[in-house]
């Protein structure tokens, strides 16, 4: 077999995949991850569809139904806190609905296809790639951290802002379109009654400014949920890995929203369990 030496850039959840198909068909991948560990965060993450049919043949079924967060669905509610519709996670069939049946954590789903392949798969953390060179018999590739290696193939399965895109095709400008839309996330200890449910908040838009939402995610531990914020704007203009200024672009888009939103904001009432993440819709 040829090309048999993969190196997969990006640790997530594309990479890991990769590597377990990869492996389980006789290649041996290589995964390098530029954070010291197995990545963690993120949102909440639907299986459905075709994904659960993957899911299926990579028998990991259990495992992701014991890490179920236990949703029922998506509740929409005024700023009184009384729901005004609802869409169960039965609405449009078997994990068709906003919020399906298959509901987990990224850090739990990354988790759990870690553990599959991490005693067969060789992971190089805390490292990235800094040069590659494509010639007739492969590529060779530069390390931040480690000595230079030869590939028969290298995976880019590093994000929007992929480094081995950038690398060998140039700078982000040429090939993402940024949508102006953000979500941030994270999780907090709360005393809103959830019930399984996701909870809406949705302000319209008005004046020239677009409309915002603010939500509530239950997780499987009994008084915590993922708050989630959702919103748009123009040339937003802040440092993505900074998480003290993407605290502050939550605060300004959102400290005159009513409902329960005041509470968890991150610099006020109750205080956030994990560091926020703003993360821009690209294309």
């Amino acid at each position: 077999m040829k090309n048999r030496d993969i190196l997969v850039s990006g640790g997530g959840i594309a990479g890991a995949a990769l590597a377990y198909w990869l492996r389980r068909y006789g290649f041996r991948p290589t995964v390098v991850e530029r954070a010291p560990a197995a990545r963690i965060g993120g949102h909440a993450i639907d299986i459905r569809g075709t994904a659960r049919e993957v899911i299926e043949r990579m028998d990991l079924v259990q495992q992701v139904l014991d890490a179920r967060t236990g949703a029922r669905g998506m509740a929409f509610i005024n700023e009184n806190g009384r729901q005004v519709a609802r869409l169960g996670t039965d609405v449009f069939g078997p994990s068709g609905g906003p919020v399906a049946e298959w509901a987990l954590l990224r850090t739990d789903l990354a988790r759990i296809l870690y553990d599959a392949i991490r005693d067969d798969v060789e992971y190089v953390f805390d490292d990235s790639i800094t040069r590659v060179q494509q010639n007739e018999d492969g590529v060779s590739v530069a390390f931040d951290r480690g000595e230079d290696r030869r590939f028969d193939l290298l995976v880019g399965a590093d994000g929007v802002h992929s480094g081995v895109r950038r690398l060998a095709f140039g700078p982000d400008e040429r090939y993402v379109r940024d949508l102006n839309s953000f979500i941030a996330l994270y999780s907090i200890e709360t005393e809103v009654e959830l019930d399984g449910w996701q909870l809406m908040f949705t302000v319209p838009g008005r004046a020239g400014r677009a409309g915002r939402t603010a939500a509530l995610r239950p997780l499987a531990e009994p008084g915590k949920a993922l708050a989630a914020f959702f919103f748009r704007e123009n040339a937003i203009g802040f440092d993505r890995r900074d998480p003290t200024a993407q605290k502050h672009v939550v605060v300004r888009h959102f400290e005159d929203v009513g409902w329960e939103v005041p509470g968890f904001l991150p610099r006020s009432g109750t205080r956030p369990t994990s560091t926020s993440t703003v993360s821009s819709r690209c294309t």
